[in-house]
């Protein structure tokens, strides 16, 4: 290496001591609230299954990441999900990736009752599903596909996740 380059890199490397500063944890009522351990079942496509999570911040408390891990008669499906504050009160970015193949992003939007997650998936296409809070320790979930050419969401599934203790 050329004592050119050298210099070069010492510079960029005591600059960057000086100048690179990890962000300020977020502070998220929301997000805080999908911390933690759930268990529930679920219903897709007619088939059942057993699911458990593991809800928490990471990267300097900048995202959540939920880690679903689900069990059916047709096999065991691994899934991670990451969710990020926008700028936009009430409005989260959701990006995720699961075994079967599936990944995609969505818009989480938070409502009176709960949230409400509009995404594209491009093994199952466009989807919504409304999950309302029962309490501080269910979430209810609803998911649906669409909207079709006329604004329509045709059911997919459904079930719940239970705060662990």
């Amino acid at each position: 290496m050329s004592a050119d380059t050298m210099q070069v890199l010492e510079q960029v490397e005591t600059n960057a001591e000086a100048e690179l500063q990890l962000p300020p944890p977020y502070e998220d009522e929301f997000l805080d609230a999908l911390c933690g351990d759930w268990a529930g079942e679920y219903t897709l496509a007619g088939v059942k299954f057993d699911s458990t999570a593991e809800v928490k911040w990471v990267f300097n408390h900048q995202m959540v990441q939920g880690r679903n891990h689900s069990i059916g008669p047709i096999g065991i499906s691994d899934s991670e999900e990451t969710w990020q504050k926008t700028d936009v009160k009430g409005v989260y970015k959701l990006w995720w990736f699961d075994s079967w193949g599936n990944a995609g992003v969505a818009d989480a939007r938070t409502t009176e009752t709960g949230f409400e997650i509009l995404g594209h998936d491009p093994l199952m296409g466009s989807f919504r599903n409304t999950v309302t809070r029962n309490g501080n320790d269910e979430l209810r979930f609803k998911l649906e596909s669409g909207p079709d050419e006329a604004g329509n969401f045709n059911h997919l599934g459904g079930g719940f996740y239970r705060r662990q203790a």
